[in-house]
């Protein structure tokens, strides 16, 4: 009767796991630029580096501007209220960081830019690369007084194909002194990406799900797919457990005459009792 009624609660548990899967996009890397918070606005120098929630920003050339838009008239954020002044005070700075990858994957840059009101009616201008083995985007971007208000927001968007398990991404200004582009909401995400597919072989299946097991509970970097962040919140658990189960055998095995079973009652006994143990291990913090 014991192991019938446990049977029957692993049974359960893999249905609800599967309802409340939450909403899904394949963000591999995001950056928002909301911490640390500036209260007016900071400079960060060449060879400091900007620590933000998601990410580790170098900067390898002159200065950027991390700013709070609501104390800084002359410019603005598109999401939330911080955003960044590649031209920093004073000179056209350079900020990088890097994020994890699959070798032929597709996936889409997207950031959103405007200018800095101080930077007056010169055009401002920057270049946005993406880089792995070779360089797989070099654009300029550029913000006109002569067509947009300072404040107008553009969108960059452009994909790419990953010739590496890592990619770098720079910005860097290419105008004024004190004032130019200012840049916010950067994300990559991959391109047509399966819900649940962690290993990018276009099928959900045992390997993505032991990718969770093997990082549950831990925290990893936004997004790193290849350590089990489904869901991009930094941390692998029930959520991402939840998209990888809604999503079981969805697309096309790799080997396309495998017969896939579904989630066995011993798979979901043990998902079970790593939810038990995490329960189990959870400090208060205060």
């Amino acid at each position: 009767m014991k192991v019938h009624k446990f049977c029957h609660a692993t049974a359960t548990l893999s249905c609800l796991l599967i309802m409340a899967a939450p909403s899904y996009a394949a963000f591999v890397f995001e950056e928002d630029f909301e911490s640390p918070d500036t209260a007016n606005f900071q400079t960060f120098l060449s060879g400091e580096t900007l620590v933000t929630a998601n990410n580790t920003w170098s900067i390898t050339a002159n200065s950027i501007d991390l700013y709070e838009d609501a104390a800084r008239s002359e410019a603005v954020s598109f999401d939330g209220g911080q955003a960044v002044d590649l031209t920093g005070s004073p000179g056209q700075g350079v900020m990088e960081t890097t994020f994890n990858t699959l070798p032929g994957t597709e996936y889409e840059l997207v950031f959103h830019y405007a200018r800095n009101d101080l930077n007056g009616s010169t055009v401002a201008s920057a270049q946005v690369d993406v880089i792995g083995t070779s360089a797989l985007i070099q654009e300029q971007v550029d913000h006109d007084p002569a067509q947009l208000v300072f404040s107008a927001n553009k969108e960059f968007r452009q994909s790419f194909i990953a010739d590496d398990t890592q990619a770098l991404i720079r910005f860097s200004a290419l105008t004024g002194t004190v004032a130019g582009v200012t840049i916010d909401a950067i994300s990559v995400t991959r391109v047509d990406a399966l819900p649940g597919d962690l290993d990018g072989d276009g099928f959900v299946g045992i390997n993505d799900l032991n990718i969770i097991l093997s990082n549950w509970n831990q925290f990893v970097p936004h997004g790193d797919l290849l350590r089990g962040d489904v869901n991009c919140d930094g941390f692998v658990g029930i959520d991402d457990i939840g998209i990888s189960l809604g999503n079981w055998n969805a697309g096309t095995p790799p080997n396309a005459q495998a017969n896939i079973p579904e989630p066995t009652t011993m798979l979901l006994m043990s998902v079970t009792g790593l939810m038990w143990l995490t329960r189990s291990q959870v400090k208060v913090r205060c």
